[in-house]
């Protein structure tokens, strides 16, 4: 298993279009071409599909929130919007 905190979400899209971009062997070292990968966003997930729909293995399964909850515990944030690895 491997854990890669993204800062920069910019780092995700291609080089060729924006200057903070990763070149394809450099997202695929990364993320790997063929293994899965989990985003666990705290966003929409609409937004790394966006940002990685044209990258290699571009299915990758996105977590991110379904607008579910309100201010609360950051726990019960985690259930509510399916981020919990015990929740299918």
């Amino acid at each position: 298993m491997r854990v890669v905190n993204v800062v920069d979400l910019m780092r995700l899209q291609p080089a060729s279009e924006h200057p903070h971009g990763s070149t394809m062997p450099g997202f695929d070292a990364i993320f790997t071409a063929d293994g899965p990968v989990i985003f666990a966003y705290h966003g929409y997930p609409w937004l790394i599909h966006r940002l990685t729909y044209r990258r290699t293995n571009h299915h990758k399964s996105t977590c991110g929130v379904h607008g579910e909850g309100t201010t609360t515990t950051p726990f019960d944030m985690v259930m509510m919007n399916r981020l919990d690895a015990s929740i299918s």
